[in-house]
């Protein structure tokens, strides 16, 4: 008896919309959203526009200085076969998704090609951002008005920033307006100034990702010393001081995960072994970040 083949176009509309949410958070999640699902069949096309599935716009190159990665793939030829148009634009894309999301996009990591109108348009239409990615490359031109962004984002917990440009006016920022923050992410220097700001303005930081940055012995205590809530510091790959410090080891007894150079080089000796496992995924996932 042969079996009946199955027909996708009549799966449930709830269940494709939380399977293309899902999607949503991997590297080629808005790929799969633009290129594949809406010419799978006309259901499926209905489902990929409810605006669940564009909660997270993650743009896959974004936090890396490999921009051609994503597009090394033919995905602009790819797009422009598909939707029969003649020319690209990738502000022209960014808007698309954004607009997608009809104001419930609660994480978007921006690609360096971002311009004034588009940093425009997410200010005004994503009033539930939760975790924003800023590349590096965005600050010099837009960095007054990154601050207004941050400054709308009330709902704000979590924040890449590939450069410390303006480090401590967006600090502010954060103080005064975002009252559920507790997870920073930062590439560049991180002199006394810069960790002097995190300690007054985030002292209740409890996630601190400071990988790839340039972070002297006094800055890393300073930082040490005022965030007594944290309890994840990661400063792997970062240079300024030194794994075996004994002094630097002592001073971040308190905080259940702290990583530097590449591994975990200590491991709180509090932490019940049942809890070891969890943080070694956490780890796991830090290094993929």
């Amino acid at each position: 008896m042969k079996k009946k083949k199955r027909n996708w176009a009549e799966l449930n509309t709830d269940y494709l919309i939380k399977v293309f949410e899902m999607l949503g958070s991997e590297s080629a999640g808005l790929e799969s959203l633009t290129l594949v699902i809406p010419f799978v069949c006309k259901s499926w096309y209905k489902a990929s526009l409810n605006p669940q599935c564009w909660k997270i716009l993650r743009f896959p190159h974004a936090l890396y200085a490999e921009s051609w990665v994503w597009w090394s793939r033919g995905f602009v030829y790819r797009f422009m076969e598909e939707y029969r148009i003649q020319n690209f634009s990738f502000a022209g894309f960014v808007k698309l998704v954004v607009r997608r999301s009809r104001n419930s996009a609660v994480t978007i990591i921006l690609p360096p090609e971002c311009t004034l109108e588009v940093l425009e348009l997410i200010s005004n239409e994503c009033p539930s951002l939760k975790y924003l990615g800023l590349h590096e490359d965005l600050f010099p031109e837009h960095g007054k008005l990154i601050e207004g962004l941050i400054s709308k984002c009330k709902d704000l917990e979590g924040l890449f920033l590939g450069s410390t440009r303006s480090f401590k006016k967006i600090l502010i920022r954060i103080s005064l307006n975002c009252k559920n923050f507790n997870d920073l992410s930062v590439r560049g220097d991180i002199g006394y100034k810069e960790a002097s700001a995190i300690v007054r303005l985030l002292p209740k930081i409890k996630y601190l990702r400071l990988r790839w940055t340039t972070l002297p012995r006094m800055s890393l205590k300073r930082i040490l010393k005022g965030c007594k809530e944290l309890v994840l510091l990661d400063a792997r790959n970062s240079g300024g001081f030194k794994a075996k410090d004994d002094e630097i080891l002592k001073m971040a007894s308190h905080i259940k995960t702290f990583m530097i150079h590449g591994k975990p080089s200590y491991r709180n000796p509090c932490i019940d072994e049942s809890e070891e496992s969890e943080e070694s995924e956490e780890s796991e996932e830090s290094e993929s970040d």
